[in-house]
């Protein structure tokens, strides 16, 4: 019985060069998250402290993506 000799393949992981460029990107979107979610946090926490009051708001783009905020 002959022993069959295995080469693990190796990974090269020296392309730094490209994540680096496009972190730019990455920031963009994560800065674009938190603004939002502090909008809509903010706009939760009125509607829970100002129980009177009501606000309507919303926002629609061409391609037809739509968002609305409720409180009542």
């Amino acid at each position: 019985m002959e022993l069959i000799k295995y080469d693990a393949p190796v990974v090269e992981c020296d392309n730094f060069e490209i994540c680096e460029e496009e972190a730019w990107f990455l920031v963009f979107v994560a800065v674009l998250l938190g603004l939002g979610a502090s909008v809509v946090l903010g706009a939760a926490v009125w509607c829970l402290i100002q129980g009177k009051g009501s606000f309507t708001g919303g926002v629609k783009w061409d391609s037809g993506l739509n968002v609305n905020i409720e409180c009542k």
